[in-house]
């Protein structure tokens, strides 16, 4: 079962207080970022956040499960209605997350 549109959209208007929170299509689910780190997804209408220890930390109560098929697990937050909650998180968990790396621009022939 894919997550619908309009299931993205309201996690990511319960996301906005974590700061410029993005959601993005991918592989025909959702992604999540947060100030440029991919954070977690939304898969199955269900709101998975990676896994971290200071997310862990944070929400040690959260059950872990893989948010597809041969993925690692994330959090699972089953609650979205919570939105400090769910924004605390997510700033948590961006907290642990190394930067991005930088694209190196691509050269042109």
């Amino acid at each position: 079962m894919a997550t619908s549109e309009e299931f993205a959209r309201y996690i990511g208007d319960q996301l906005a207080a974590a700061g410029a929170v993005e959601i993005k299509r991918l592989f025909g689910e959702y992604g999540v970022w947060l100030e440029g780190k991919f954070v977690g997804c939304i898969c199955d209408d269900q709101l998975f956040i990676k896994n971290t220890p200071a997310g862990r930390a944070f929400a040690p109560g959260l059950r872990l499960a893989p948010p597809y098929e041969g993925a690692g697990d994330a959090l699972l937050v089953e609650d979205p209605e919570d939105a400090a909650f769910a924004a605390e998180l997510l700033r948590h968990t961006w907290a642990a997350l190394p930067a991005p790396r930088r694209k190196k621009p691509t050269q042109k022939n």
